[in-house]
């Protein structure tokens, strides 16, 4: 039991590194789709 919830630890960990990364990039989208609706309607847009 201690050695499947030690593979079950990596797998967790493997699949949070892989939602950090996915979460990053979607806020990095987001950002930039934002900058770009502010310049195009001159006023700033902020997600919250």
């Amino acid at each position: 039991p201690s050695a499947r919830r030690a593979g079950d630890d990596g797998a967790l960990r493997a699949y949070a590194g892989q939602c950090g990364r996915l979460f990053c990039q979607l806020r990095a989208a987001q950002d930039r789709m934002a900058r770009r609706a502010s310049l195009r309607e001159g006023k700033h847009w902020s997600f919250s």
